[in-house]
């Protein structure tokens, strides 16, 4: 603003804008320092963990990014995520405000006009509109936390102020900016000749002149405000304070306050981070890649033991947390009172490398400065065992150097074993891995690999596990098998069905994969039986391996046994390579998961099909005829290997609706959002603690009840863990004799033939 007109209207001249500038030069640029200086210790202390191969395909990453960061896609996929989404774009709109504000810190006359006055106009008549839409959302956010208290935000004491605060600066923040608007509108209505004649800036020009401002409600405000220059610039200064602070109050700098820790609010920046690093492999990510050699002189690292150990998604996912609680909200094992809780093993792993942030980034450095902390034997020695391994050396100089600098607490800091001491084993052994977590997160953070990989050391390192599981690894080990079943009966449920295996027979299109259950589980082997006969009726092509086929290795590995689990998987391998088996088709999740996305990275590269789709194409291709029947009323319940690893959703569906008479009825938890059965994870194996006076239920009851809800004749699955669990239910609930469950393969095969004969079931 020229000077004279400054005068004009009451602003001082160019000796108080030169103070007014360097004033604020003095309080912006220290706050910069501690807030990008906070964000970058941040992420160097993310940098400090294990390498994660998440930067490539950058045009989809940024495509995640703009869509779930800037779309907010998945944080409104729920009711309450319009909330937090208006609170973000009225964040991003006021940013323009926030920008030019701090250039005018530099000099009053500096504006975004230059931009063209319409673009101008617009963005801040949004802004204008944002302010109110920000306001009403910082009420609601208060009543929320405060009135209505959600169970998923219920969290550590600290976070409940921490989101609070945050609330106070937003409200703050907009508030006085509502009040900064309408002191201009009041200043710029003393001379409405001179800014429309041109003689104010393009800014107060937009502001007032001849009333085509888009302010609609700061101009209204403006006329009660005082025309006071004075009056503004306090307004201004306290805003400023507000903004700083609130940069600086989210950074590690407010984490040296005893007991505050950093805010849950670096999400801002580092859920765009982890948008951008989520996993783009198309698979699931439950178990991260390990090779184990056992004729290798050095064994690779066992799971996760100390948090270095972790990944940098792993850091990053959680600073990424935004604490909303959607993933305790689905997780099944919180909801029925265990004590796992998925937002509380992300928020804990970053504490602890919050604890240990200054202590990684010494290592880190002493890791990278390698070639002049090894001496020159300890260099010669690594270059002959691992040739080129420049990582190798790297963590050979950490080690030794935080074992000749580190002070004994620091040592122990580090050492803290998280399987036992940063997590809990009871939460770790709770975990049914079906992924509703990771599906439920507006970010991207993955919890589960985060438990597989300390249930991992947890077994290969500590032999430290339920004694239940000792059963069940003992029978794997013996029998192949989880039972106490010799594995040469393994095809004994064949006998009269004229099933050609391939040892006698390998030219077959299909090797139907029978897996454990469908050998030796009395209710599993009905489910396979009728998809036998659907096969043979359609014509298919296939044979079995008999004794030659072993487990399948999914529960040993997410048990945390991947000793015992890779020697299964490499003999499969071995044999179904030596029959050259192109297809295969498998009736459990389990299986088909494993087969079809586990087994390629131990050189089984097959095309896998599972029962529910030759079902339905089968039937599609007009090649088993379905008579029709009464109707019966039917849920489905959608097994979480079959749908949120591998999206088969539609699939089942499409072999149920082909069947004549049948009324299909969705659960309210369905598809995406489906409630795990409680097998998952290898908890089939394992007891679970049931106190309902305590608010602790079986999760394979509750489930039942949400079925139970729709009152239907028949609960339809395709996995044999969830026949087992909703009988199981059934039982409890003395329902039994009313509802019948039954695999899709039942249900198809009822509608064109006999019931299977029963079979045994083992002990």
């Amino acid at each position: 603003m020229l000077p004279a007109l400054a005068a004009k209207i009451g602003e001082p001249g160019w000796t108080y804008i030169i103070i007014h500038a360097l004033a604020f030069l003095a309080v912006f640029l220290p706050a910069m320092y501690l807030f990008i200086g906070g964000m970058w210790k941040i992420w160097k202390v993310c940098r400090t963990a294990q390498p994660c191969d998440r930067w490539d395909k950058s045009g989809k990453r940024w495509k995640s990014v703009i869509v779930n960061v800037f779309g907010q896609r998945r944080v409104i996929s729920e009711n309450w995520g319009w909330l937090h989404f208006f609170f973000f774009w009225g964040f991003m709109i006021h940013l323009f405000s926030t920008g030019e504000m701090f250039l005018k810190g530099i000099y009053e006359g500096i504006s975004f006009s230059f931009i063209t006055l319409p673009l101008y106009n617009l963005i801040k008549g949004l802004e204008d509109l944002f302010i109110l839409v920000t306001l009403a959302c910082v009420v609601i956010g208060f009543y929320r936390r405060l009135a209505l208290k959600p169970p998923e935000l219920k969290g550590e004491p600290y976070a409940k102020s921490d989101a609070l605060w945050i609330l106070g600066f937003i409200g703050v923040h907009m508030f006085l900016l509502m009040l900064m608007e309408a002191v201009h509108v009041s200043i710029c209505r003393i001379d409405a000749n001179a800014i429309s004649a041109g003689k104010v800036s393009v800014y107060f020009d937009f502001m007032w002149a001849g009333g085509n401002s888009l302010k609609f409600f700061t101009g209204i405000v403006g006329f009660v405000m005082p025309a006071s220059h004075t009056f503004h610039q306090v307004l201004w200064w306290i805003h400023l304070a507000v903004l700083l602070s609130f940069l600086v109050y989210i950074t590690p700098a407010s984490g040296r306050i005893k007991g505050l820790g950093i805010s849950k609010h670096v999400h801002i920046f580092f859920s765009m981070l982890s948008c951008y690093m989520r996993d783009l492999t198309g698979k699931p990510n439950d178990l991260r890649p390990l090779t184990i050699d056992l004729e290798a002189e050095e064994m690779p690292q066992l799971g996760v033991k100390k948090i270095e150990h972790y990944n940098v998604k792993d850091f990053v996912d959680g600073y990424a947390c935004t604490q909303c609680g959607r993933c305790q909200a689905e997780c099944p094992a919180f909801n029925t009172g265990k004590p796992l809780n998925p937002k509380k093993i992300v928020n804990d792993i970053r504490h602890h490398v919050i604890d240990c942030g200054n202590i990684l980034i010494k290592k880190h450095k002493a890791g990278k400065d390698w070639y002049t902390v090894l001496s020159d034997e300890e260099k010669e020695q690594l270059e002959k065992e691992k040739p080129g391994d420049v990582r190798a050396k790297e963590q050979a100089a950490a080690e030794k150097w935080a074992g000749e600098n580190l002070s004994d607490k620091e040592k122990e800091m580090l050492e803290k074993p998280v399987p036992s001491e940063i997590l809990k084993r009871e939460e770790l052994w709770y975990c049914t891995t079906c992924r509703a977590c990771v599906e439920a997160c507006p970010v991207f953070i993955e919890h589960p690999v985060k438990i597989t990989e300390a249930r991992r050391n947890l077994v290969m390192e500590e032999s430290d596990f339920p004694a239940e599981a000792q059963t069940f690894f003992t029978n794997m080990e013996n029998n192949f098998n989880p039972w106490q079943i010799g594995y040469a009966t393994r095809a004994d449920w064949t006998e009269g069905l004229d099933i050609p295996k391939l040892s006698e027979k390998s030219d077959v299109e299909y090797l139907l994969f029978v897996g454990c259950a469908g050998s030796f589980d009395a209710r599993a082997k009905k489910s396979m039986l009728a998809l036998v006969k659907i096969l043979k009726a359609a014509g298919v092509s296939f044979g079995i391996l008999g004794e030659e086929e072993q487990c399948c290795g999914d529960s040993l590995r997410r048990m945390g046994n991947e000793y015992l689990a890779q020697m299964l998987v490499q003999q499969n391998v071995e044999t179904m390579n030596g029959y050259g088996v192109k297809k295969i088709i498998v009736n459990c999740p389990h299986g088909y998961n494993t087969l079809k996305n586990e087994y390629p990275d131990f050189g089984g590269k097959y095309e896998v099909i599972s029962g529910p789709e030759i079902i339905a194409r089968l039937i599609k291709d007009n090649k088993l005829k379905l008579k029709g029947g009464k109707g019966k009323k039917l849920t489905f319940h959608d097994s979480c290997y079959y749908g949120r690893y591998n999206n088969l959703f539609k699939e089942p569906r499409k072999a149920i609706d082909s069947v004549p008479g049948v009324i299909r009825l969705e659960m309210d938890k369905n598809m995406r959002k489906s409630f795990c059965c409680g097998a998952g994870g290898g908890r089939n194996w394992l007891e679970e603690e049931v106190e309902p006076e305590k608010g602790i239920y079986r999760i394979n009851e509750t489930r039942v009840d949400m079925a139970l809800s729709k009152n239907p004749e028949i609960i339809c699955t395709a996995c044999p863990f969830c026949l087992t669990m909703f009988e199981d239910g059934l039982k409890a609930k003395e329902k039994e004799d009313k509802v019948k469950v039954l695999d899709i393969a039942e249900l198809v095969a009822d509608a064109m033939m006999e019931d299977a004969p029963d079979a045994e079931t083992p002990e």
